[in-house]
């Protein structure tokens, strides 16, 4: 008995680990007004949410600067830099990572506070509106944004890469402003063309 219901437990996780890790994300076909996040901090603690906000929804294209505001009275600028093709990398036989798109962005607090975030901020979504968000860093690549805690007027710079693969063209790059908050509330979120 004990084995059947372990068999049927793994049959279960087995079928909804692609679906919940699938590399090309979801797509949709209609722009919801608003968006809701839902950041889980572990097995003991509430997940809290915030409500990001597409109404007035900052836009722009590489090389532009974004301001987002964000909980607890966040308020950043966000960068855009530039964009690079990534191909897949093998050595020896063996595939290092899969066909990458980088964003290279600062991330500039304006608050008098600091300012907690990371690469979690950024989503990418592709010409068949599947989204990809940012899951490993890459040791062949030029130096990467991780998780970051930003003083009052300081900044951060560095590569974000997503797994899309060669036959998709990337078209936006969104950022959530305090995608890690633990706190419930209204955050902004940028917009980025990248075609």
């Amino acid at each position: 008995m004990k084995r059947a219901i372990l068999v049927l437990l793994g049959a279960v996780v087995v079928s909804l680990v692609p679906a919940a890790c699938g590399s090309g994300g979801t797509s949709s076909s209609a722009p919801q007004p608003v968006v809701t996040v839902t950041v889980t901090y572990g097995p003991h603690t509430p997940s809290p949410t915030a409500e990001a906000s597409t109404e007035g929804m900052p836009r722009g294209t590489v090389g532009d600067t974004l301001t987002l505001t964000g909980v607890d009275d966040a308020k950043v600028e966000v960068t855009l830099r530039e964009t690079e093709r990534v191909p897949k990398l093998v050595e020896s036989g063996f595939e290092m990572h899969p066909d990458l798109y980088g964003v290279n962005v600062t991330v500039k607090n304006l608050a008098d506070t600091p300012y907690v975030d990371g690469a979690t901020a950024l989503t990418l979504v592709d010409d068949a509106d599947a989204t990809y968000q940012c899951n490993n860093n890459y040791e062949d690549c030029p130096p990467q944004l991780g998780n970051f805690t930003i003083a009052p007027g300081d900044k951060r710079s560095g590569w974000v890469y997503f797994e899309v693969p060669s036959k998709r063209q990337p078209r936006l790059l969104q950022f959530i402003a305090n995608s890690m908050t633990q706190e419930t509330g209204t955050t902004q979120v940028g917009e980025w063309e990248l075609e």
